[in-house]
This record gives structure tokens, C-alpha cells and sequence, in this order.
């Protein structure tokens, strides 16, 4: 009887080993853009006015590719992880929900855009200048994807933005 049951828990073994950890399709997305520059309207160099009043935006569509699993994507900056990326001046960069419905199944994460399966939606980023000093200004969107329960861990995309502010006597 012992090694009945020693061959049946070595086979379970080897197939378990066999059986690769995710038997379906990685659920995936992917954004239209790998990187933002934002530049002026109005400098040659392509450096915002540090008086201009204006928000600039820049579009990203995101495509989510078909796993059952998969229900939202999470939008947040690299510096203010955790934080709500629908931000307002001073802060030069945020985020509009564009034609992405929101998502928010209850528990409490209303800053995800929902996809259906092998659905697309498009946001924008935005950058103001209003009232910011000279210099570069860079930061990093992290786009998560989400499931239910939670997140999807080693599912993201990071789209780096920069946009770069004159000195007031240079504007």
C-alpha cells in the first residue's frame, strides 16, 4: 500500500512541475505610446512659458487583449505612488479620464479605468506650466493592470513624460 502511494504522490509531483504556473494567457494591455514630451507652442526651443495659463494634453490609448480575468487598468506617478493621479496645478502633470468609464467595483478604487475584453479606451495626460520655476520637469505614469481580487502583479506599463520650462527672461 505504501508505495502505491508513493508512485501516485510522485506523478502528482511531476506533474505539478511539469504544469506551467499560469495554464492561461498572461492578461495583458498595452498603451499606444512608450514615452510623452510635452513641448511649447510658442518657443522655438520648445520650453512652456512659465506665465502661459494653458494645460497642454497629450492622448494615450490603451488596449486591453483578451483575458477573462482582466477588468481595469490603474493610472498613478511613479513619485506619489498610492495617489490619486487626477491632480490640478501646481502639480504640471495629471491625468483625464478621456472616453475611459470609470471603474470602481465598490471597494474603493474609483481611479481605474475599466476595459472590456479586447476593448480600447483613450485618456489624456496633461501638463500646465502655470506659476512652475525654469528647468526640466519629468515624471513617470505607471499604467497597473487589475483584476479581481487586486492587482496583476508584473502586468504594467511605465510611459516616462517630460516637458521643460524657460527661464522668465527667456520667455
Amino acid at each position: 500500500m505504501g508505495s502505491k502511494k508513493w508512485i501516485f504522490l510522485s506523478a502528482l509531483a511531476a506533474l505539478v512541475l511539469v504544469v506551467p504556473a499560469s495554464a492561461s494567457a498572461a492578461p495583458h494591455f498595452s498603451a499606444n505610446v512608450t514615452s510623452v514630451e510635452f513641448v511649447g507652442p510658442h518657443d522655438p526651443s520648445g520650453a512652456f512659458d512659465p506665465f502661459d495659463n494653458g494645460t497642454y494634453e497629450s492622448v494615450i490609448s490603451i488596449q486591453e487583449t483578451g483575458d477573462a480575468d482582466f477588468t481595469s487598468v490603474e493610472p498613478s506617478f511613479a513619485s506619489a505612488p498610492g495617489e490619486s493621479p487626477f491632480r490640478a496645478p501646481p502639480d504640471p502633470f495629471s491625468v483625464s479620464g478621456g472616453n475611459c468609464d470609470s471603474y470602481n467595483p465598490g471597494v474603493g478604487l474609483p481611479n481605474q479605468f475599466f476595459l472590456d475584453p479586447d476593448g480600447s479606451c483613450q485618456f489624456r495626460v496633461q501638463f500646465s506650466a502655470s506659476g512652475l520655476s525654469s528647468g526640466e520637469y519629468t515624471e513617470t505614469l505607471k499604467l497597473r493592470a487589475f483584476g479581481l481580487p487586486g492587482p496583476i502583479e508584473g502586468n504594467s506599463v511605465e510611459i516616462p513624460l517630460s516637458a521643460e520650462v524657460a527661464n522668465n527672461s527667456d520667455a
